[in-house]
C-alpha cells in the first residue's frame, strides 16, 4: 500500500466541505502509453486542473473502496488498483472525481505500469480536516485493513493504555496484556 498525499482542487475544496458524502465516491488512474508524454507531465505541473485537462488520459475508472477521517482527522480516501487487469499504460497520477467527473483530489504517483497480477492500495490523504475516526463513505459492507489500523487500532491502544497496562505479548493466537504490577512481580 501506498499513502499519498493530495491537495484538493478549488473545485474540490467546494465539494469536500459542502457534499462529500454524494458526491466523491469515484477515482481515476491518469497516465499514458509512453514513459514521457510531455504534454500529460505539462498538465499536471498547472494548479488549477479540472477533469477536462486530464480526461483524455484517464485509462481506469473505478470507484472508491473508503472514504474516512484517519486518527488525525485527515480526510484519507482508500482506492483499490484490481489484481486482474492487465493495464497497458504508464500511470501518472491518481484523482478522486465525482460522479460528474469533477476533480476533487489529484496527487502524482511513480511512473509504473499496473500489470495482471499486481494491484495495489492507494491511500490518498488530503488537507481537509473532520471528526477523526469517522467514516465518510464505504463501497462494500467489510472493514478494509487500513481501516481497522487506521480508525479502530487507535481505540484498542488507547483502552489499553488507560487500563495501566505498559506490555503486550502475543503467542500464537493468544495475547496477554501485562499491567505494571504484573511486570514488576514477574522481575522479582
Amino acid at each position: 500500500m501506498a499513502v499519498l498525499k493530495a491537495v484538493p482542487t478549488q473545485e474540490g475544496l467546494d465539494i469536500l466541505n459542502s457534499e462529500l458524502k454524494e458526491k466523491a465516491t469515484r477515482f481515476c488512474l491518469i497516465g499514458a502509453t509512453s514513459y514521457n508524454n510531455v504534454a500529460l507531465e505539462n498538465i499536471l505541473k498547472k494548479d488549477n486542473i479540472t477533469y477536462s485537462n486530464i480526461g483524455k488520459y484517464v485509462f481506469h475508472l473505478d470507484g472508491i473502496e473508503s472514504q474516512y477521517f484517519d486518527k488525525d482527522s485527515v480526510l484519507s480516501f482508500q482506492v483499490i488498483v484490481p489484481v486482474e487487469t492487465d493495464f497497458k499504460h504508464y500511470m501518472y497520477a491518481v484523482a478522486i472525481i465525482t460522479d460528474d467527473n469533477k476533480l476533487v483530489v489529484l496527487t502524482r504517483t511513480p511512473k509504473i505500469v499496473p500489470i495482471k497480477g499486481v494491484g495495489g492500495t492507494f491511500l490518498i490523504k488530503t488537507a481537509v480536516k473532520g471528526v477523526a475516526s469517522s467514516i465518510v463513505f464505504k463501497k462494500g459492507e467489510y472493514i478494509t485493513l487500513e481501516e481497522l489500523e487506521e480508525i479502530h487500532f487507535g481505540y484498542v491502544e488507547d483502552f489499553v493504555h488507560r487500563m495501566g497496562a505498559n506490555d503486550v505479548v502475543c503467542d500464537g493466537n493468544e495475547c496477554d496484556i501485562g499491567t505494571k504490577n504484573d511486570l514488576t512481580s514477574e522481575l522479582k
